[in-house]
């Protein structure tokens, strides 16, 4: 289990003061540091963008348009048997990939040579794993989006209170899910680990990991709704196509390590 240090404060080579506790984690300094990780390899960085924005910005567009029409009652059975092909085929060709790009995205914070190339190396290695996490993240999402869509839209009280619960659920699945890739490419534990460390992560940093998770889904979700609603939406493609992919998972990244910073090296973890 992850042990913070303040619980078993380290000794110096000088003398027996504890060593000083990393300051707490900041989302504004996480933000910025992934920023300037993303810029200090701008033309890597472009090009993994370029291809994500290929490969899972229009896809994305695409499928957002399909979540649309379940508003329309004629439309929505239609969209549901859209969405039942087009998610889980999404997922299998795109987990490895997104894999990769977490890993380009921690090469680039340990200024370890980082290549676009090993968005493809890495995404091939870790696959197994990469499946694993993201049809895991795809079956949880859908069925509390789910029920949380249904119970709230019944008339009976007890039901919209049940239906709250599962959206404050939801909510937290969406902060876990901030960890899920980061912990993944950093840790590459099995994914019952990757979970509850995520887990953890989330319930021990409440509103770092809440400001965080708006902040991402945000720079997510934002662009594919400017692209379908707003008339000049097409005019964000151009910015979006050279820094989208990268540059999110350069900010999960390093709000993964910013949160970490607090808590044992993963060798040490493992033996706690």
């Amino acid at each position: 289990m992850i042990r913070h240090p303040s619980l078993s404060p380290e000794k110096t080579d000088w003398g027996d003061d504890p060593v000083e506790p990393p300051p707490p984690p900041s989302a504004g300094r996480s933000f910025r540091l992934g920023v300037s990780a993303a810029y200090d390899y701008m033309g890597t960085t472009i090009l993994a963008s370029a291809v994500s924005f290929a490969l899972m910005f229009l896809p994305a567009a695409y499928g957002a348009s399909w979540l649309v029409r379940l508003i329309d009652p004629e439309q929505r059975a239609a969209s549901v048997r859209g969405l039942i092909v087009l998610l889980p085929l999404a997922v299998l060709i795109l987990s490895p990939f997104i894999a990769g790009l977490y890993a380009l995205a921690a090469t680039m914070f340990r200024r370890d040579d980082p290549h676009f190339l090993t968005v493809f190396r890495q995404g091939k290695r870790l696959a197994l794993g990469a499946w694993a996490l993201g049809f895991t993240q795809l079956l949880v999402t859908v069925v509390l989006s789910a029920d949380t869509v249904f119970l709230l839209t019944r008339p009976q009280t007890p039901f919209k209170v049940i239906g709250i619960l599962t959206g404050y659920i939801l909510l937290l699945w969406a902060m876990m899910a901030t960890y899920h890739w980061p912990l993944l490419i950093e840790q590459e534990k099995p994914l019952r680990t990757t979970l509850y460390r995520a887990f953890l992560l989330a319930m021990a940093n409440p509103w770092y990991t809440l400001i965080t998770t708006f902040l991402f889904n945000v720079l997510l979700i934002g662009p594919i709704l400017l692209v379908l609603t707003w008339q000049y939406g097409p005019a964000v493609l151009v910015p979006v196509s050279l820094a989208w992919g990268a540059l999110l998972t350069c900010l999960q990244t390093s709000a993964t390590l910013e949160i970490l910073r607090k808590y044992d090296s993963p060798a040490e973890g493992e033996q706690a």
